[in-house]
């Protein structure tokens, strides 16, 4: 008689069937209880083993188990995996590669059918055959594949037989279960079990057959799963067919065997009590050795029990946190399921008690957290990290949780929100009303009284509301005061602030945390005040222009008069002395111009009378050279002109008769002088006389062309421009320009430019570089897209502008120092550029220069000035899209276009020390910004188109531009324009370069 046995485990499939993990671990432990001579006495060659197989490997290995047996041979067929029906009710084993049709049809040539096993067993000579199925007969597969796995499976059709027994985990319609945390299936386990530790004799005969191994299985398993129901189909003498033996065990095996018998509801009874201290004494046991086999064999079934109690527990717990009481309808449910899970009243009253004591404990404590989180949203809202904590700590001490505080939370803190959004809208409402007036007058505060009874609140709701408005409103207004104050002590409210203190105001403004549209407010009104000061300056200026030159000096009655003028007009004596030193001045400079007119224009009569055309020339010329109008002078030489008689006219006409009379014969030559003379005078700059004709005319000559006896203004002043103006030697320099990207980045190089120059030697080996400017047009002021651009610099117009020469540099302070004989300047250094100049200091060392050295030095018209910055470019800087305070000194804080950030030196650098521009002009942008020779204007709207000076002598504000180390770099683009509204103010940031004039006056 042989013993052989097949043992197949499935635990992998094809998607859709779910993995049984316990399946390969269960065919091991069977192998294992066969393989052991004490219990299943199976040789290790008769036992075959399948993990994972394919249908094909099955069937033959099926195939191999009954063919060619004999009678007395016990065959024994295990299977651990899915079992499937197809849609006709037949089962089938599946094996790794089973799968179905996507309609939901099994693939039968996938699996393995019960048929087929059948079939071998009845082609087998074996009756004594034994098949155990640990499988799941419907719900085998994924969601929507297990519609028709719900039907019946006939077992005892397909698998019965005589002499055989079938023993499955399960009915047909059931699942067969894994246990989480178990490493067999819960029907293998038992199985396995019974064996090992020989519980499964019933009869005690020392062997186990299948229906004694059933009967074992079958009430462990319903034990822990009553869903589960294992079932047995056997035949004849199917039922006694011995699988095993049990095991020779020492006396501890047999008294575990007998605990398992008298276990009850996870308990030994008490019959069984005094039963097994019979045997433990009996089998020589001691009382511990006993205990601990007891504790141990009755550990799942307590477990179990336990697990019982425990949903009981659960359910009592959920009905009483529903409605707090149980009602009789919950009773009744209650004694249902006391009677489903085997439980009787003595049972479930201790959890009853239990369940109700911590359910009163806990909702006093919900009480408690209640209360204390309350307090807490009283005492603040929201709620800062210390509470937050503090309510951990007693949600903690109280053992509640999270889902338990949460609802207590959400509920106060709704009716929390709720008041403190009555609090806001009673801020809101007395902001507004503080906003509006303030104080608030009685009737605003009886409509707040309203508001505040509507929305519920008390005094001492609102009591610290109004305290910390009413504080804030008058810090701020402290804050206002001071800003007026700084503003006051900028402006003294008589001149608008310069570049730099409106810079120095904003920082004060934006420190003080105030809003643009109050500090606007307070500008308004005092620039208001400003402007009607200046206006009344402008009054009174144009008053006292007329009375002075009606009566100068003045008398005391037209004094008392003005002075009773410029009260009114709300002036200061010091606004006053300012106008009438100026107009003063500027009168004793005129009657100094006519009194050397009339000096000239008598010394001329008297020389010639009437006056010759070329006399007359001269004398024209002269006139304009005084700055004087016809007028005047028609006047003037009326009443030196009327002294003379007739007589005096006759003879003084024959004197002059005859003095012509003796030079007739050089009247020729005379005359050919006289048209170069002209020529000269007509074209200055221009005029080239050859050496051998410089050398012909000498001072007495010219004198004679003039009609002048004796040395004058006309042989100081224009005599100058033939003697001592000769056109300069031009020499060439070269240079390298750089522009840039929106970035600042380099992306070109020109080091081939080249532009002419002369030099003006100052003395003291000091020269001073003038580069050539050739004649052009371009468009001044800034497109509209431009960034940073002001209307001021609007619109775009076309100016021609002739050639002239311009200062290579800034004035340096050693320049200035050898013109002016001091250096007012801040920043000192001989190279760097001079400031601390104002603008009637800046046309003084022009008019010195033009003196020394015997050309016409100015500034530059503002034209001339962005003609040359430009130098052909159209970009906002003449580098290109941006600067970098690698190109140029300006405040670096600041940036332009996409340009990192710099230095901000915060002083003047030497000229040079940047790249030049096109037209070998240096610091064209930053380092000191420029005075030009114009009066501001506001916009280019009638600006001229010749490149000429703008000026208006009614207007003291003089041009500034190019920016300076101190500016941002929007203010130091080649159209960016600024002014200062007095030509006497100072200021460090403020310097200058001249102009030498090709053919021009301004």
């Amino acid at each position: 008689m042989a013993k052989v046995a097949l043992l197949i485990g499935v635990s992998e499939y094809e998607p859709g069937l779910n993995p049984l993990p316990s399946a390969v671990r269960d065919v091991k432990a069977v192998y294992e209880v066969l393989l052991n001579p004490e219990m299943g006495g199976f040789a290790a060659s008769d036992i075959k083993l399948l993990k994972n197989p394919e249908r094909q490997v099955v069937e033959i290995a099926i195939e191999t188990l009954f063919s060619g047996r004999h009678k007395d041979d016990l065959l024994l067929l295990y299977f651990s995996g899915h079992g499937i029906k197809d849609d006709r009710g037949r089962l089938y084993l599946a094996t790794r590669n089973t799968s179905k049709t996507p309609q939901g049809e099994l693939i039968r040539s996938t699996s393995v059918s019960a048929s087929f096993i059948h079939d071998r067993m009845s082609e087998s000579r074996s009756r004594r055959q034994v098949v155990i199925l640990d499988s799941c007969f419907s719900g085998a597969f994924a969601e929507g594949m297990s519609a028709k796995d719900d039907g019946t499976i006939d077992i005892r059709e397909q698998l019965g037989g005589e002499g055989r027994a079938v023993l499955t985990s399960s009915t047909s319609t059931q699942y067969s279960f894994e246990q989480e945390g178990q490493d067999l299936s819960i029907y293998t386990r038992f199985l396995v079990e019974g064996i090992k530790s020989g519980e499964a004799d019933r009869d005690q005969d020392e062997f186990i057959s299948i229906d004694e191994l059933h009967e074992y299985a079958s009430q462990k398993v319903r034990e822990l799963q009553p869903a589960m129901k294992p079932e047995i189909y056997a035949i004849r003498e199917g039922f006694k067919i011995r699988l095993a033996k049990v095991a020779p065990g020492d006396s501890k095996q047999r008294y575990r065997k007998e605990v398992a018998r008298f276990i009850h509801r996870g308990e030994i009874s008490l019959v069984g009590r005094r039963t097994l201290d019979y045997q433990r004494t009996r089998l020589g046991l001691e009382v511990t050795e006993a205990k601990a086999i007891e504790d141990q064999v009755l550990e799942p079934y307590r477990k179990q029990f336990g697990e019982k109690l425990q949903q009981y527990q659960q359910v009592f717990t959920e009905l009483l946190e529903r409605d707090e009481t149980i009602t009789d309808s919950d009773r009744h449910d209650l004694q249902n399921l006391q009677q489903i899970l085997g439980l009787r009243n003595e049972d479930t009253m201790p959890i009853e008690a239990l369940v109700t004591a911590r359910f009163k404990t806990h909702q006093q404590n919900l009480q408690i957290y209640q209360q204390a989180f309350t307090t807490a949203l009283r005492q603040e809202f929201p709620l800062s990290a210390a509470s937050r904590d503090r309510l951990r700590q007693t949600q903690q001490q109280l053992e509640l949780a999270n889902s338990d505080v949460a609802a207590i939370e959400s509920q106060i803190t709704a009716e929390v929100e709720a008041y403190h959004q009555k609090l806001r809208n009673y801020q809101r409402l007395f902001f507004t009303a503080t906003q509006q007036e303030y104080p608030v007058s009685e009737a605003t505060r009886n409509d707040l009284r309203q508001q505040q009874q509507h929305l519920g609140l008390t005094d001492v709701d609102v009591a610290p509301i109004e305290a910390q408005i009413t504080t804030q409103i008058e810090s701020y207004h402290q804050k206002l005061q001071q800003y007026e104050q700084a503003f006051v002590k900028a402006t003294q409210r008589q001149h608008y602030p310069d570049e730099v203190t409106q810079k120095q105001l904003q920082e004060t403004w934006q420190t003080l945390g105030l809003s643009e549209g109050d500090v606007g407010a307070i500008e308004r009104r005092i620039n208001a005040e400003i402007e009607t000061h200046q206006a009344n300056f402008r009054q009174y200026e144009q008053e006292f222009t007329e009375v002075i030159q009606q009566e100068y000096p003045l008398s005391a009655l037209k004094r008392s008069q003005l002075t009773q003028r410029h009260q009114a007009l709300n002036l200061t004596a010091e606004n006053v002395t300012a106008i009438e030193n100026r107009i003063v001045a500027a009168i004793k400079e005129h009657q100094q111009k006519l009194q050397q007119y009339e000096q000239v224009f008598r010394e001329s009569i008297q020389f010639e009378y009437p006056l010759s055309n070329v006399t007359r020339e001269e004398l024209k010329r002269f006139q304009r050279i005084l700055e004087l109008d016809d007028a005047e002078i028609a006047a003037l030489e009326a009443i030196i002109i009327r002294p003379f008689s007739e007589a005096e006219y006759r003879k003084q006409q024959e004197r002059i008769r005859q003095q012509q009379e003796a030079e007739k014969q050089r009247q020729q030559e005379e005359a050919e002088k006289q048209q170069k003379l002209q020529q000269y005078i007509q074209q200055p700059s221009r005029t080239q006389f050859t050496q051998p004709t410089q050398e012909r005319i000498s001072r007495q000559k010219f004198l004679k062309w003039a009609g002048l006896g004796g040395v004058s203004l006309v042989t100081a002043v224009v005599g100058s421009e033939i003697f001592k103006r000769q056109s300069p030697t031009l020499d060439s320099f070269k240079f390298e320009t750089v522009t840039v990207d929106k970035k600042g980045q380099v992306i070109k190089r020109d080091s081939n430019k080249q532009a002419k120059f002369f030099k003006e030697d100052l003395g003291n080996d000091i020269t001073l570089d003038m580069v050539e400017i050739l004649a052009g047009s371009f468009k001044m002021g800034s497109p509209p897209a431009e960034n940073g651009r002001t209307n001021s610099e609007e619109p775009q117009y076309t100016v021609n502008v002739p050639a002239f020469f311009m200062g290579k540099f800034e004035v340096t302070q050693e320049q200035y120092q050898q013109i002016m004989g001091s250096n007012p300047s801040n920043f000192k250094g001989a190279k760097r550029p001079v400031e601390l100049v104002s603008w009637n200091d800046a046309v003084e060392f022009c008019k010195k220069l033009s003196q020394k050295t015997g050309r016409k030095y100015r500034l530059p018209s503002e034209a001339e000035w962005e003609y040359a910055c430009r130098a052909g470019t159209t970009t906002p800087f003449h580098f290109g899209e941006t600067i970098t305070t690698e190109l140029a000194n300006y405040n670096g804080n600041y940036t332009y276009a996409s340009a990192p950030k710099g230095k901000s030196r915060q002083e003047t650098t030497e000229v040079g020390s940047f790249p030049p521009n096109a037209f070998g002009l240096y610091d064209m942008h930053g380092n000191v910004s420029e005075w030009c020779h114009d009066t501001w204007h506001d916009t280019y709207k009638g600006a001229p188109s010749d490149g000429s000076a703008w000026i208006n002598n009614d207007n003291q504000r003089q041009v500034l531009r190019g920016g300076s180390w101190f500016s941002i770099p929007e203010y130091c683009r080649s159209a960016s324009r600024n002014f200062n509204d007095s030509r006497v103010v100072r200021n460090s940031a403020f310097g200058f370069r001249v102009v030498c004039a090709v053919g021009r006056n301004l």
